[in-house]
């Protein structure tokens, strides 16, 4: 799904195309897809933090896994 961006209604709104602050894991999923890449886990927190979609990488917040 490609969809163009624009950084000046980014910096105004906080919104980055269809995707913004506080939606959590299937929100994401449902709007971006499955990532192509995930990261940010270890032993402690298995959960993956970081979703990789192209030159795009989300990060989650630990505690309730949202944007």
């Amino acid at each position: 799904m490609a969809e163009s961006i624009s950084l000046k209604s980014f910096l105004r709104t906080g919104e980055f195309g269809s995707i913004k602050f506080d939606l959590d894991r299937s929100e994401v999923t449902e709007i971006l897809g499955k990532a192509n890449e995930v990261g940010g886990t270890s032993r402690k927190y298995p959960e993956p933090v970081i979703w990789k979609y192209g030159d795009v990488e989300l990060f989650f917040d630990r505690e309730d896994y949202s944007v």
